[in-house]
């Protein structure tokens, strides 16, 4: 909530963000299921790295500098899912900080520093799983982690926007996933049509873009699953309430011009 209010204030676009996140089910496993806790784990660090870069970049709040690099790191630590917090790191590089774009772009070396470091630890000790062929290293094995990401993007994306069940559509027949694939790859063309008037004009909406699809990317190193949207959600959820905005205004606008012709009891 704090977050989607830092960017949108004290709106009905933050208040409906945050509710969609919380009621998404894809919050329910991590929050029930102890062996994935560490997910909601690393999403509290990721977004408190993204609150303290906020404040540094916006309000030159020089602890912010030293905060977010620190959250970023512990988001790592409780698990690699916290790499996703780059993709709204990126995104807030390219379109809300203020500035060159190469002095913007400076601004996420200490992050892209904390990766490098975390990775050569993370081979030095033999970390992470292989050969149960559930889990693609990107950086060990980069093509099968790039055939394998094509399909299960797509499904990640579905999982997102309209609740498919990801982790049974895994085990389908290899046709009907191709045609579920192709389905949710339309659908993503039309969800893009519809926030094309958004986009243009909310620097905001391009980084939660940005975030969400790129955030999608290390989820695809195991079959899709929707408990893993933790940081994808952080996306969907401001964009769905800014799609509920732009579109629902003029009904809504409509319906107080009509109930202000009502006389009051």
């Amino acid at each position: 909530t704090l977050l989607f209010q830092r960017f949108h204030g004290l709106t009905a676009v933050a208040g409906v963000a945050a509710l969609l996140y919380a009621l998404d089910e894809s919050r329910g496993i991590p929050s029930g299921w102890v062996a994935n806790r560490n997910a909601l784990v690393t999403l509290f660090f990721g977004v408190a790295c993204l609150l303290a870069h906020d404040r540094w970049r916006r309000e030159k709040w020089l602890p912010g500098s030293i905060l977010g690099p620190l959250l970023f790191t512990m988001a790592l630590l409780a698990a690699e899912a916290g790499i996703a917090t780059t993709a709204y790191l990126l995104g807030y590089a390219l379109f809300m900080d203020r500035g060159p774009l190469w002095r913007r772009l400076t601004s996420l070396a200490p992050f892209l520093l904390i990766v490098v470091i975390w990775r050569l630890i993370y081979n030095a000790y033999d970390f992470g799983a292989a050969g149960s062929g559930l889990y693609i290293d990107p950086v060990a094995h980069p093509l099968r982690f790039f055939v394998a990401a094509i399909r299960r993007w797509p499904l990640l994306m579905a999982g997102q926007w309209i609740s498919a069940p990801t982790i049974i559509i895994s085990f389908l027949p290899p046709v009907i996933i191709s045609t579920i694939i192709a389905i949710s790859v339309v659908f993503m063309g039309g969800i893009g049509l519809l926030l094309r008037p958004i986009l243009q004009v909310s620097a905001s909406a391009r980084m939660w873009l940005t975030g969400m699809m790129l955030s999608a990317i290390p989820i695809c190193a195991t079959f899709p699953a929707n408990r893993l949207l933790g940081f994808v959600g952080l996306g969907g959820a401001a964009l769905l309430a800014q799609l509920a905005d732009h579109y629902g205004r003029p009904g809504l606008t409509w319906l107080r011009q009509r109930g202000g012709g009502l006389p009051h009891p």
